[in-house]
């Protein structure tokens, strides 16, 4: 397993390290780095030439890990190190596919479908995993794509409804919809995928990811020893190798064409018509939901459109 140098700034491409300022280095296996890698992929890191190396760049803000897994580890890390039950050992999952109608992502896309004014949508889920949302989306009537580059999960998706296609083909396609649920953080090149999949995009491309607004503490937190997964996560070794802000992700969008877009309150409780549950708690968990997507400090939540 070797690591690969990005010596591009991931976001706007900016050249060189004279163009970052770095975070964090040390090795992967030394600190607070070496203790995560350890006990929440129960991998022994000593093994691994190279550094964790936390930069940010100067010229657009993001920050993002220097050296990053070649393709071979990168393969190995989401097919072995990063593992998750099928859908039938998952009680959410399955309990979002019986009650789709009244599920997060149920509602999400019915917002879309109100916010477009299209009762039948054209989607895409890039990275779909297990394929809740494309499933749901197939439920509710709309035709529903994904992408997978996991073998056993792509296979098992394109039996529930969802059209599973490469990422050659996306471009003999256009999209009302395109959803990046938390996608963007994981891949080597964000800003070459964003302007990949505008190319096909007719109307919202969602993303959901984590909040790095606070990186830089974090970092320094890493630093005097922090390792648990819940205060690292914006820039968990190995896999979030991209550490985005609203500010870095809403600037890549306008330099992209895009603009944010936000539905009005209509579109987020479109779903009302088809009924609410009758249960109190239920009935408030619905009606909180939608604020909560859009203002939840540790996750970005965004719909863009483009600016044509």
């Amino acid at each position: 397993m070797r690591f690969v140098e990005r010596e591009l700034c991931p976001g706007c491409g900016a050249a060189g390290p004279s163009n970052a300022v770095t975070l964090l280095k040390t090795r992967f296996s030394d600190g607070a780095v070496g203790d995560f890698i350890r006990r929440f992929y129960n991998f022994d890191p000593s093994g691994l030439d190279g550094f964790y190396q936390a930069d940010c760049c100067l010229r657009c803000g993001l920050i993002f890990q220097r050296h990053i897994g070649d393709a071979e580890m990168m393969r190995y890390i989401y097919s072995d190190l990063v593992t998750d039950d099928p859908p039938d050992k998952i009680p959410t999952f399955q309990a979002d596919i019986r009650d789709w109608k009244g599920s997060r992502d149920g509602h999400e896309l019915m917002a879309l479908s109100s916010f477009l004014d299209k009762p039948k949508l054209k989607v895409l889920d890039y990275g779909t995993g297990w394929g809740l949302w494309p499933i749901i989306a197939s439920k509710l009537g709309h035709d529903a794509y994904a992408t997978e580059l996991a073998q056993d999960r792509s296979a098992w998706v394109s039996t529930q409804g969802v059209a599973m296609i490469s990422d050659d083909e996306i471009s003999n396609h256009r999209f009302d919809v395109i959803n990046l649920e938390q996608v963007l953080e994981h891949v080597p090149e964000p800003a070459k995928l964003l302007e990949r999949l505008t190319r096909s995009l007719d109307g919202i491309l969602k993303l959901s990811l984590p909040d790095a607004g606070r990186a830089r503490n974090i970092l320094a937190s890493m630093k005097s020893g922090e390792s648990r997964y819940e205060k690292i996560m914006p820039v968990q070794p190995l896999e979030h190798i991209n550490s985005f802000s609203r500010r870095t992700l809403l600037d890549l969008a306008s330099r992209l064409g895009l603009r944010e877009a936000k539905p009005s309150f209509p579109d987020l409780y479109s779903f009302i018509p088809g009924g609410i549950p009758s249960a109190p708690r239920r009935i408030a968990k619905e009606f909180i939901r939608p604020f909560w997507t859009w203002r939840n400090p540790s996750n970005l939540y965004v719909w863009l459109v483009r600016n044509d």
